[in-house]
């Protein structure tokens, strides 16, 4: 079972929590749920629906992220909004929104990505540990010349590695 992330405090962790990005399961772990979906509506105007779209946005701690819309003569015929929003607060949107005109289709999904955070966590930290032996063993090196180049290679190698799961993470806790 996936255990907390040692980087993560009890303040963080409650500040998460509240804002939906952290569920607790019912064996005290943290779970990391991404919630995706779909909404296709039908709005009588466009204008006042965005604004009131970004207020609510703002209300429940989301943004829009990517739009796209196809205007004729001035007003939008169809937009495709991408919105984030945290996982606690799905409910809630999809709610608001089907109340904003007429829901043509809904698809909602969660994925419960805990198992893959957590091993991305525990993999960045066995990499951090490598990394800090590799580099003591560099300076401590009075050894070939060859060697150092061996290990300033394997730096590389494990810094590169190290960067990628950085990335992994962040991006796993933006969605």
């Amino acid at each position: 079972a996936p255990s907390r992330p040692a980087s993560l405090d009890a303040e963080s962790e409650e500040k998460l929590k509240t804002l939906g990005y952290l569920e607790e399961s019912p064996v005290g772990s943290i779970r990391k749920i991404i919630t995706t979906g779909q909404v296709a509506l039908t709005v009588k105007v466009y204008d006042p629906f965005y604004k009131s779209l970004e207020q609510q946005l703002q209300q429940v701690g989301g943004y829009v992220s990517n739009l796209e819309a196809t205007r004729n003569s001035g007003s939008v015929r169809y937009a495709t909004i991408t919105i984030r929003i945290p996982p606690a607060r799905t409910n809630l949107m999809v709610s608001w929104l089907r109340e904003q005109g007429m829901i043509q289709s809904e698809n909602i999904k969660a994925e419960d990505v805990s198992e893959e955070y957590y091993d991305n966590e525990a993999r960045l930290a066995n990499a951090k540990r490598l990394e800090a032996r590799l580099l003591d063993m560099v300076q401590k090196n009075t050894g070939k010349l060859a060697d150092l180049v061996l290990l300033e290679e394997k730096i590389g190698e494990v810094r590169e590695n190290i960067e990628q799961m950085e990335g992994r993470i962040r991006n796993m806790d933006r969605l």
